[in-house]
């Protein structure tokens, strides 16, 4: 009796979700969570995930975890959710690789700082600088204020804090002996600028 009911409400749910769930907008938290089994793809394995903890208390540490909407409890409300994505796939969490040049570096005002990212990442924003995504990689471009750079880089999957140093770059000042300056084979030059 419980498999003809389970396989009635499934059938049930996967109607509803032909005939209205095309029209729903999904974040990807929503969709993540949808894909109980984390495979990638939302289908019949995650539906029966699901039914089989109807009515139990999982933890929220719990893997796979059928408590899809997070309310304590896996109940008709979960399986709903996951019925209204089958057939959707979800894409894997983007994770920061490197940085180039590498993190404690010192740059100068208008240096350029690459990030890798194992994928391409969405909705890119920084606190300094401009961001420009390409592919897998992130551009930063300055001008960056002189001093200390905590460079904070949030995509939808992460947030990642990059520490430099941005120099002045040096300003010539004066050269002992002065331009023009007649000099022997020995003679020493020195310049000077602002700073090193």
């Amino acid at each position: 009796m419980r498999k003809i009911t389970f396989l009635f409400l499934t059938t049930c749910l996967i109607l509803t979700h032909l005939t209205v769930g095309y029209t729903q907008e999904t974040d990807l938290e929503t969709l993540r969570a949808s894909d109980v089994n984390a495979d990638g793809v939302i289908n019949i394995l995650d539906l029966t995930l699901v039914a089989a903890h109807l009515g139990t208390t999982p933890t929220a540490d719990q893997t796979p975890n059928p408590d899809v909407n997070g309310d304590g409890t896996v109940n008709i409300l979960d399986l709903t959710r996951v019925a209204s994505h089958v057939g959707k796939t979800v894409p894997p969490p983007v994770i920061f690789v490197s940085a180039n040049p590498a993190i404690g570096s010192q740059l100068t005002l208008n240096d350029t700082i690459t990030l890798t990212f194992d994928n391409m990442p969405d909705d890119v924003t920084v606190n300094a600088g401009t961001a420009t995504v390409t592919d897998k990689t992130v551009k930063i471009t300055g001008p960056f204020n002189a001093g200390r750079l905590t460079l904070t880089i949030t995509w939808t999957d992460g947030t990642q804090t990059l520490d430099y140093t941005i120099r002045t770059p040096a300003a010539f000042l004066s050269a002992n002996p002065a331009a023009n300056a007649k000099l022997t084979v020995d003679d020493t030059i020195t310049l000077t600028f602002d700073n090193p």
